[in-house]
């Protein structure tokens, strides 16, 4: 799996220098406002939509490419601890995990607020609001193999397989874009959203999907994925 997310990582920096690239040759051909029509033939705005759109839509599915820290939402990747859980302790989990992810739910509205400001003081273009979501698109793969804020001082979490917001992250990547009004902005917020509230709903109606003390896949005994072994080396230095 670390070899996964790392290719994964590869090919989100070219597709980040690449956009770096276009912007210091012509911003314009970051413009998203101006739609996806194909009068012009496909355009490497068509290709940034498809990566997108497909890297959201495919958290539907159970695929085994996935982490378990996506993939826990579903039946089929649960595997019930041997010892039922005690109810005040469920609770009071849940309440701390939620108390949490409000924290960073609030420190994203706030720094996006901040942003939308110098956005309608025309201090940020169109073009700078691109490549912000595509920096975004790159460190959503740095957290997960090398650091994380969110984990090391909100969330704190043991790793990406328990976190609580792990796919938060497709709604993290398109907020910037949703402030200037397009198909490119408002449908991929759209498929973000469906993500988001997929993830919220299973959580409320089965969040012992959600916790290593329920979930035995989510037992470090248990995980094959070992995405945790980069961040340990970088935290041992």
């Amino acid at each position: 799996m670390v070899k996964i997310y790392g290719a994964r990582l590869i090919l989100r920096i070219a597709v980040l220098v690449t956009a770096i690239l276009m912007y210091l040759t012509d911003r314009n051909s970051l413009f998203f406002s101006k739609g996806l029509g194909l009068e012009q033939g496909i355009q490497p705005l068509h290709i940034l939509w498809l990566i997108f759109a497909a890297g959201m839509v495919h958290k539907f599915f159970p695929q085994k490419i996935a982490s378990m820290g996506c993939r826990k939402q579903f039946k089929s990747t649960y595997a019930p601890s041997e010892r039922e859980p005690d109810r005040a302790d469920m609770a009071a989990w849940i309440k701390a995990e939620n108390g949490a992810a409000r924290k960073v739910l609030a420190v994203w509205v706030a720094l996006h607020v901040a942003l939308a400001l110098l956005y309608d003081a025309k201090l940020l273009g169109e073009s700078e609001i691109l490549l912000l979501s595509l920096i975004y698109y790159v460190c959503d793969l740095i957290c997960v193999l090398f650091y994380c804020p969110f984990q090391s001082l909100i969330m704190k979490n043991r790793c990406c397989v328990t976190c609580r917001i792990f796919n938060w992250d497709s709604m993290m990547m398109v907020t910037p874009l949703i402030l200037v009004p397009s198909f490119f902005s408002w449908s991929l917020g759209l498929i973000a959203f469906m993500v988001l509230i997929r993830w919220e709903v299973t959580y409320r109606r089965h969040p012992l999907r959600f916790s290593d003390a329920c979930n035995k896949n989510l037992h470090c005994t248990h995980c094959r994925e070992r995405l945790c072994v980069l961040k340990r080396s970088v935290h041992v230095q």
